[in-house]
């Protein structure tokens, strides 16, 4: 008897039911639940994942100091991603600031999120 064959023969004797007990009673997963348990156990490594890496973006390009002097740069392709915390120069001439991007054209998203904050009583006294 050849291997196929015997693929075949036990396909032949397997009547279906699972070797778990219970099983029969539950239905099987659709392909929209498959996915969605999929997309809860996936999503949070993804954003995780770009949060580090905008991170550490920001944390190695933006910082260029020279014998002690600070020469911090802007990155506006990162500051559009990381919602405004890319624009370095505000960042290091204010540090204590809430709004990072100071120029006009600059768009700071975590700015607008803290004085929405303000406005509803979620944070107080920010500079």
């Amino acid at each position: 008897m050849t291997i196929p064959e015997r693929a075949v023969e036990r396909r032949q004797d397997y009547d279906g039911a699972s070797p778990f007990p219970g099983a029969e009673e539950h239905a099987p997963a659709s392909r929209a639940q498959v996915g969605l348990t999929a997309t809860i156990v996936v999503l949070p490594f993804v954003v995780l994942s770009a949060v580090i890496f905008l991170a550490w973006g920001t944390g190695s390009r933006a910082h260029r100091s020279t014998a002690g002097r600070d020469r911090s740069t802007n990155l506006w392709p990162l500051a559009l991603l990381s919602f405004g915390e890319s624009w370095h120069n505000g960042h290091h001439s204010e540090p204590t600031c809430a709004r990072h991007g100071l120029d006009r054209g600059q768009i700071d998203a975590s700015a607008e999120v803290i004085r929405l904050f303000e406005r509803l009583g979620w944070a107080s006294n920010v500079r």
